[in-house]
């Protein structure tokens, strides 16, 4: 039942991930690529142009010593309209305050700094705005080969 997508060539990815940007609700978006337990672990969940990436180098030796939440990645994006104007946003990792992969489960917290570009119209953005920091908590539910 995989629908033909980007990450989806080798079957890999199901599951879900819940996704919260302080304030606002929680998310749920379908798992579309999951793999690399272990080793780097990469997921992705993506529904139409809203997408949440969590990576976490699970692996001793690719870690130069550093624990797994110094070293966690999440990221988000989305499109929107404020007004009538097209915009997207690109959240990534300030700091990660926890990440744990357990089993199928994988969990992180932390803090994201968001940029938001507005469409000019002619297919092109403006320059990116920061538009500060927020909490986020990610979890993930996913086996991968």
């Amino acid at each position: 039942s995989a629908m033909s997508g980007a990450g989806d060539e080798g079957g890999f990815g199901s599951g879900t991930l819940s996704f919260q940007l302080q304030p606002g609700a929680a998310m749920a978006l379908p798992v579309t690529f999951c793999a690399g337990h272990g080793t780097i672990l990469t997921i992705a969940a993506q529904e139409g142009e809203t997408q949440v990436d969590v990576r976490l180098i699970e692996l001793p030796a690719l870690r130069d010593g550093k624990p797994l939440d110094e070293i966690a990645s999440v990221g988000y994006r989305f499109t929107g309209s404020d007004q009538d104007r097209g915009f997207s946003e690109v959240w990534q990792t300030k700091s990660i305050d926890e990440a744990i992969h357990e089993g199928d489960t994988t969990r992180a917290r932390g803090k994201l700094y968001g940029l938001r570009s507005y469409d000019k119209g002619d297919g092109t953005g403006s320059t990116p705005e920061d538009i500060g920091e927020r909490d986020f908590s990610v979890e993930v539910t996913c086996s991968a080969p």
